[in-house]
């Protein structure tokens, strides 16, 4: 029983109609379609992937189980594993993320498949569909990439940023020249970035960047300096720990570089806490 999060997976009309109303209205009896109370995902995965596979605009929303007390039933599953249930009430500020998903059956392991709508903004000199971007793609994610400006940096913001007004994806992620873009874009102040060695010294204005940003870089690069990320993130005043260092060159194409951005772009994301006063209702 030391599970960390519970969590509920909702419908867009759900999750439009609980944000108007500040609430999830609770149920006094399970429902084997997971939608009417809060549990763990290994827990809502079966059943949701039998009855909702092709389901579109599912959203994932997580709890912390601390202060719940008795609210809180923890049963017994068919095979006598323990979970959590709430049944009562649940107002939205104890709602400490959401994302929306796709949901696959792919064992007990790992039955919930996360999938991100990411705009991916190339470097300098860099093509559409290079080995990053298409790392993303295999892993399930919906990739925008726009084809952007080598010669002019106004006309590839232009770009990037008509990118992300006609598709509003839910990530920004931006690689070396892309990177600068990245951080140079006019996004919601919910939309996390994530930047690869950015090359924010050479274009663009931005001196900061907020606190949902993370940032990986190569301690070995000799295009951009790792310090050129170090003071980046001390001139915004976010913790040392929004850097990560890895990957042994500029072009961040190691394997290892490769699986730390993919993770970075399932669980960056979900570790920022977005207030619900900032979410808009889904049109």
């Amino acid at each position: 029983m030391n599970s960390t999060s519970i969590c509920k997976i909702v419908s867009r009309e759900q999750l439009n109609a609980a944000i108007a109303s500040g609430r999830f209205d609770g149920s006094t009896h399970d429902q084997a379609d997971g939608f009417l109370h809060f549990s763990t995902p290994s827990q809502l995965a079966g059943t949701l992937a039998a009855h909702y596979a092709d389901a579109q605009e599912l959203w994932l929303l997580r709890c912390d189980v601390v202060g719940f007390g008795d609210e809180l039933r923890w049963e017994a599953s068919r095979g006598g594993e323990l979970f959590p249930h709430l049944y009562a009430d649940l107002e939205m500020q104890r709602v400490t993320s959401i994302q929306p998903i796709r949901l696959s059956h792919s064992g007990a392991a790992h039955p919930l498949s996360i999938r991100r709508r990411i705009l991916y903004l190339h470097g300098w000199q860099s093509v559409v569909g290079g080995v990053k971007p298409s790392s993303l793609r295999a892993a399930g994610h919906e990739v925008i990439e726009p084809e952007l400006d080598d010669d002019d940096f106004e006309s590839a913001w232009q770009s990037a940023q008509e990118a992300y007004d006609r598709h509003r994806p839910e990530l920004v992620v931006g690689s070396s020249r892309g990177g600068a873009l990245a951080v140079n874009l006019n996004l919601p102040a919910r939309v996390p970035r994530i930047v690869l060695c950015p090359a924010w010294k050479k274009w663009g204005v931005a001196t900061r960047v907020p606190v949902n940003t993370l940032v990986l870089h190569s301690s070995q690069d000799d295009v951009i300096a790792f310090a050129d990320s170090m003071m980046l993130i001390k001139n915004s005043e976010i913790p040392m720990s929004h850097l990560i260092e890895t990957g042994s060159d500029h072009r961040l194409a190691t394997p290892d570089a490769i699986d730390q951005l993919n993770a970075a772009c399932i669980e960056f994301p979900d570790r920022m806490f977005r207030p619900w006063s900032s979410i808009e209702l889904i049109e």
